[in-house]
């Protein structure tokens, strides 16, 4: 039991990799082996060091502080995707060439912060529940690399033929829903 309880939070603190992960694989953006690797290294430091922290500080420091910011930065993901839409359109662009492209050091280590700050809240509340340090680290730093993975390439296939042009602004649309779900939810 005690591991299918780490198992369930590592996918639940790591659903929205896979929407994320859906949204950049909608605009053709290729998540590379590497980048996904970082992100997942990002997510396990973030993890611990959530759950170090839920250790020491057990009924301090309100859980959803952490969601609630990571929230925050996926919401300001998405307006970033619809602002750059919107001011190509005004300026006459019918929208972005749908051809794949890939993610650079700094979008990679901004996205790997924010799916971290958002496991921060979870990370504490697990420790506080009681789940292993390791197990669940590893099990989360897993998760998140799957779901991005999985979330890309299906979002790479049919779908970006089916989308065209309007990738972009959907895909901010995706990442503004996801923000606010958790962040209402």
């Amino acid at each position: 039991m005690y591991i299918v309880s780490v198992f369930l939070f590592a996918a639940a603190a790591n659903l929205d990799s896979f929407v994320v992960g859906l949204s950049y694989g909608v605009r053709r953006v290729h998540i590379q082996f590497r980048a996904n690797l970082l992100i997942a290294g990002i997510v396990m430091l973030g993890t611990f060091l959530s759950m170090v922290l839920g250790a020491g500080l057990k009924g301090l420091i309100p859980a959803e502080w952490g969601g609630r910011l990571g929230s925050g930065m996926i919401l300001l993901l998405g307006a970033y995707c619809l602002v750059c839409f919107f001011v190509r359109r005004g300026e006459g662009e019918a929208g972005p060439e749908v051809k794949l492209q890939y993610m650079g050091l700094r979008e990679t280590a901004a996205l790997g912060c924010a799916l971290t700050v958002n496991n921060v809240g979870l990370g504490v509340g697990a420790s506080i529940a009681g789940l292993g340090l390791w197990l669940t680290v590893l099990a989360s730093s897993a998760c998140s690399f799957l779901f991005l993975y999985a979330g890309n390439r299906l979002g790479k296939s049919w779908l970006s033929a089916v989308i065209g042009g309007y990738a972009e602004p959907i895909s901010g649309v995706m990442m503004i829903a996801l923000g606010l779900f958790e962040l209402l939810g």
